[in-house]
């Protein structure tokens, strides 16, 4: 009998090496940052009842597009885009 949900491993290992090497990707935030910025998302839609996800998210992907364009990153957006 087939199962009824999609399988999902019990543990996850990333490893960028292999985007790095194969995509010459690399990660504009450090550790550090980036649970920083998870957890300022999270705790501010905890506590605050006029938490805006939307704006909020928007916000996070417009400084990390703004990093990105500083990092001269082939994707980022020129610096005029980004607000």
């Amino acid at each position: 009998m087939p199962a009824t949900t999609p399988f999902e491993q019990p543990t996850l290992r990333l490893d960028p090496d292999k985007a790095a090497g194969r995509l010459g990707w690399h990660p504009l935030l450090d550790f550090t940052t980036t649970i920083e910025w998870a957890a300022s998302w999270y705790r501010d839609h905890a506590t605050d009842p006029d938490f805006d996800a939307r704006a909020a998210t928007l916000s996070q992907i417009t400084e990390y597009e703004r990093l990105a364009t500083e990092a001269d990153v082939w994707w980022a957006p020129a610096m005029e885009h980004v607000g």
